[in-house]
């Protein structure tokens, strides 16, 4: 899932709205809070692989600060149980604190990045976010972000240093990988395409053992494997295909489906590839811009959401990427309105993340069961 594009800058994240209003607020578990259904603001959905289960992360307040909040549906959204968030620390302007990325390799086993100053820390859950446990860290270095497949968690870790030129700059690229038991981590070099400093880099996308990261710079480059990253392969696809000039979000759907959501300065392109990178089918949007409150929500090899933030509708694409269908509206949908996430769990089961108009404070959960035609708020 890609969120709204918020394109996980790391991600993840990328995974929260700033606002400076909670510059002194803090942040602890809520399952201590005396908290009711309407308290309880959404801010990110985590969905688990191909399963039907999804994880709903928010906040609440409680007792003059805010918590945040877990929460498990395995019905889309149909019930909710309460889970563990994992730890966080309050960060400014951050209102999910210092949780960088939250991610699910199956409904038990989870991980979170946590990081603050620079230095990140990771946890995982292998009890389903009951409970949360410390890991260790490759090569004693801070990871950058994470990714999980069904039987792998990968990451990137790389040097920073201020150069000659007085710039702080990063070399020495590398994918890291540990089985989801976190026991030891094995690494190797990324190829890039640029001699120094080396940038620009797109998330880590993972499907098994196959795993893709993209680099934007003066050309496009596409690294893969189908080993765990032990060996790679570069491809320079034909222009426009995966053109960016931050690198494209990558999400993995088999061993050789891929989405990509390539941001080109303020507009957003999209593109599909069957081949695992080889050849890539441009989506046909209308104009995007990043900036424009929208989300890009993968599915399938066969299927994907996107909708376009404020009254306009959301579109099914399908074909390959060929095809775009508008499908319905979001009950949120104003001028003004933001998409902050999408999880479609089948063609017809959905939850979204909007906000009427457009701030953290107005954020609202709603569900679909007809493919997005038809949008419900519900209270978790």
């Amino acid at each position: 899932m890609v969120p709204g594009t918020q394109l996980r800058r790391a991600a993840v994240a990328v995974l929260v709205v700033a606002s400076t209003i909670l510059a002194s607020m803090n942040f602890a578990a809520a399952s201590n809070a005396n908290t009711t259904k309407n308290d309880f603001s959404p801010r990110m959905l985590v969905r688990v692989g191909l399963s039907p289960v999804v994880y709903l992360l928010g906040y609440v307040p409680c007792k003059q600060v805010h918590c945040l909040r877990l929460l498990r549906t395995d019905n889309n959204g149909a019930s909710f149980a309460q889970r563990r968030p994992p730890p966080t620390a309050a960060v400014t302007s951050s209102l999910a604190g210092s949780l960088e990325q939250l991610v699910f390799a199956n409904a038990s086993d989870g991980y979170a990045l946590e990081g603050e100053h620079g230095v990140t820390t990771l946890y995982a859950t292998y009890d389903g976010a009951r409970t949360w446990q410390k890991v260790s860290s490759p090569e004693d270095h801070d990871l950058t972000r994470i990714a999980v497949s069904s039987n792998t968690l990968y990451g990137v870790i790389m040097h920073c240093a201020k150069q000659s030129n007085g710039d702080v700059g990063c070399t020495k690229y590398r994918l890291v990988h540990t089985s989801l038991a976190v026991k030891q981590w094995s690494s190797s070099a990324i190829p890039n395409g640029r001699s120094f400093p080396w940038g620009f880099l797109g998330n880590v996308a993972a499907f098994g053992s196959h795993v893709w990261l993209t680099e934007g710079a003066k050309w496009s480059l596409l690294v893969s494997s189908g080993n765990h990253g032990t060996s790679f392969t570069t491809l320079t696809p034909t222009f426009p295909a995966l053109g960016s000039v931050a690198g494209c979000d990558l999400t993995a759907t088999s061993t050789t489906g891929l989405w990509a959501a390539c941001p080109t300065g303020m507009e957003v392109s999209f593109a599909f590839s069957s081949d695992g990178g080889a050849q890539w089918n441009e989506i046909p949007t209308q104009q995007f811009m990043g900036t424009g409150g929208g989300y890009f929500d993968p599915v399938s090899n066969t299927l994907a959401y996107l909708d376009y933030g404020g009254s306009r509708a959301l579109y099914r694409v399908s074909d390959a990427g060929r095809d775009m269908t508008k499908v319905g509206t979001l009950q949120c949908s104003t001028v003004n309105s933001s998409v902050d996430a999408i999880a479609f769990t089948t063609p017809r089961s959905g939850l979204a993340i909007c906000s009427p108009q457009g701030l953290w404070n107005s954020e609202r959960l709603e569900r679909t069961t007809d493919g997005g035609v038809t949008w419900n708020r519900i209270h978790p």
